[in-house]
């Protein structure tokens, strides 16, 4: 059986209340009275799990673009508060099916090489290139000159064609508009991946509660952020 919407809910709501109308004063007040104490029963429970909490909202951050590259570059980056090492961008590289890190001699950059959202790379191994949107607005030529920007990356540092990736991440997985023409040099278009982004911090919490052992307070991080960009989704 599935759970009753919000519709449905404020629906029953005013059918009891038009019953109630039609009955005497005395079972008018009786239904505001049994009302409020189911209101407060159920605030009472809700206080024990918070299931409502949003960190995103309580901050004004929802859609501060900037901020939520800076959480998955927090989560990419080996020396971060996390202590998970490779972890995280091991479970974004086997996304693409690429064998993981055996060592954290990689570089993960905010806002450089032409002021792509997140880059990740190590010479001679991998490039992966992350365009990461809020809202979704696209200016000219975004993700071609993302992928023109890991192109220079990739030959400068002697990354093989086939081990060049880009995310086109978003709340809703849509592909992007500004794309590149098809397979350009030194580029395969099979390795431009469109995403939503609770799908990828989803990994990285696959990725967490596989460890025998692993931080409650870092999964109760990460379950707060998917909750938070969940609802995003569901508000766009």
């Amino acid at each position: 059986m599935s759970a009753p919407t919000s519709a449905s809910i404020l629906h029953d709501f005013f059918v009891a209340v038009d019953a109630a109308c039609a009955d005497s004063d005395t079972s008018m007040s009786q239904f505001f009275v049994s009302f409020e104490k189911a209101f407060h029963a159920s605030r009472s429970e809700r206080a024990l799990t918070t299931p409502h909490l949003n960190v995103l909202k309580a901050f004004g951050l929802e859609f501060a673009e900037l901020r939520h590259s800076a959480v998955l570059a927090w989560f990419l980056s080996p020396d971060s508060e996390h202590e998970q090492g490779v972890l995280f961008v091991n479970a974004l590289l086997e996304w693409f099916q690429v064998s993981p890190l055996k060592n954290e001699r990689y570089t993960v950059l905010r806002e450089r090489h032409h002021r792509i959202d997140v880059a990740a790379y190590a010479a001679g191994d991998f490039a992966i290139f992350i365009e990461n949107k809020v809202r979704h607005h696209e200016r000219e030529k975004q993700v071609s000159d993302m992928i023109d920007s890991m192109l220079e990356v990739s030959q400068e540092n002697g990354i093989p064609d086939d081990r060049r990736f880009a995310v086109f991440l978003t709340d809703t997985g849509a592909a992007p508009v500004t794309g590149p023409p098809k397979n350009p040099a030194g580029f395969l278009n099979s390795n431009l991946k469109s995403a939503r982004r609770v799908e990828l911090f989803e990994r990285f919490r696959v990725a967490l509660v596989a460890r025998t052992r692993y931080s409650p307070l870092l999964l109760n991080f990460l379950d707060s952020y998917l909750g938070a960009i969940r609802r995003l989704r569901a508000s766009l």
